[in-house]
């Protein structure tokens, strides 16, 4: 009987989404890719604006960070090449 949670427990763990929500997640990460050196409040901004009614938080913004950047944190090669590009296409 020690796997039983108690009500609180239970409404807990049922209201607590795993990971990003999917209505700002493909926002998050466009804007994030065509800035890749933003802020989490550019973030918090720019999905405000996006999703009227959402507040990024943190934990949010961390995670699309990670997931843009690779595991360690850092830009992916591939990335690097795709923002190099992107930006001589800008600047034309």
């Amino acid at each position: 009987m020690e796997n039983i949670l108690s009500f609180e427990e239970l409404n807990e763990n049922l209201n607590e989404a795993k990971g990003v929500h999917p209505a700002i997640k493909a926002t998050l990460v466009k804007f994030i890719k065509n800035n890749p050196n933003c802020k989490y409040a550019d973030a918090k901004r720019h999905i405000a604006k996006a999703v009227k009614g959402w507040e990024l938080t943190k934990e949010d913004f961390d995670e699309c960070m990670k997931e843009c950047k690779g595991k360690d944190g850092k830009e992916s090669k591939e990335d690097a090449k795709q923002a190099f590009f992107d930006s001589k296409k800008k600047s034309k």
